[in-house]
Parts: C-alpha cells; sequence; structure tokens
C-alpha cells in the first residue's frame, strides 16, 4: 500500500544483573503510517534466540485489548499480530504474563518488575523567580 511500517524485535541483552525472570526475553515493536487502517493481520519472524512456543499470547502494552500469538509453519516461527486500528499507530508486543497495569485507571500496560519514577514537572523547576538574570539582562537591553 500506501503506507510505511518500521518494526523490530527488542531483545534483552542477556546481562545478568539485569535479567528478571519477569520481564520479556524480546518485545516487538512496530510503528506504522498509512492513509487507510489497515484490515489484514501481519505475521512477524521471531529471532531465532526467543524460545517462545506455538499459542504463547503477546498483548499491545499501549492498547491491551490488542493480543497477537505465536505459531509455527514449515518456514519458521511467528508472530500474528492483528491488523492496525488507526492510519498511525505504534504497538509494543510483549509476552502477557510479563505485563501489569501500569496505574489504576490507565489505559496501558508495563513490564513486571520495572518502576517508573513519576515525570518530573519541568513548570515547576523553571520558576519565574529563577529567571531574574535573565529578566533583568532583557530590561537593560531594551532601556539601553
Amino acid at each position: 500500500g500506501d503506507g510505511a511500517q518500521l518494526a523490530y524485535w527488542k531483545l534483552h541483552d542477556g546481562r545478568e544483573d539485569m535479567l528478571i525472570e519477569e520481564q520479556p526475553l524480546g518485545m516487538l515493536v512496530v510503528l506504522s503510517i498509512s492513509p487507510e487502517p489497515s484490515i489484514e493481520s501481519r505475521k512477524y519472524r521471531l529471532p531465532s534466540s526467543l524460545r517462545y512456543t506455538e499459542g504463547q499470547a503477546f498483548i499491545d502494552l499501549l492498547q491491551p485489548q490488542r493480543l497477537a500469538m505465536v505459531f509455527t509453519t514449515s518456514n519458521g516461527t511467528f508472530l500474528l499480530v492483528p491488523a492496525e486500528l488507526d492510519p498511525s499507530h505504534v504497538s509494543i508486543f510483549a509476552p502477557v504474563e510479563t505485563a501489569v497495569k501500569d496505574l489504576e485507571g490507565s489505559d496501558w500496560m508495563v513490564c513486571r518488575g520495572v518502576s517508573l519514577p513519576p515525570l518530573r514537572d519541568t513548570c515547576k523547576e523553571t520558576a519565574r523567580s529563577d529567571m531574574w538574570l535573565t529578566a533583568g539582562l532583557v530590561i537593560l537591553w531594551i532601556v539601553g
């Protein structure tokens, strides 16, 4: 079609200090842009280092109602992903058992065993009083 897609497998780097049983060994990241939503499901080949078995369910962390499934053919093992929902879409598929709701009432999921720090409020950090030197120099430049 007229659209473009970038898809890649994000694999765990295998560092022992970062290896937690609850975390996925691989996740599929898909970025799609097209004039219309796709009505066809797609399949993505699993890297040989990932040992997921046929029937393993993956969930879209950003839209948890979307599930994908591992299946095997004579040509290899694939992840079958449902049709895209929107013309522009980002998906991150992780094994179902490694995902958990981020916060109560949130619409997305995160990987188990990961704690994300709260986002900083940069508006409060750059308070007006911190800009006194800049404001003073601007006033001097205008007056001078």
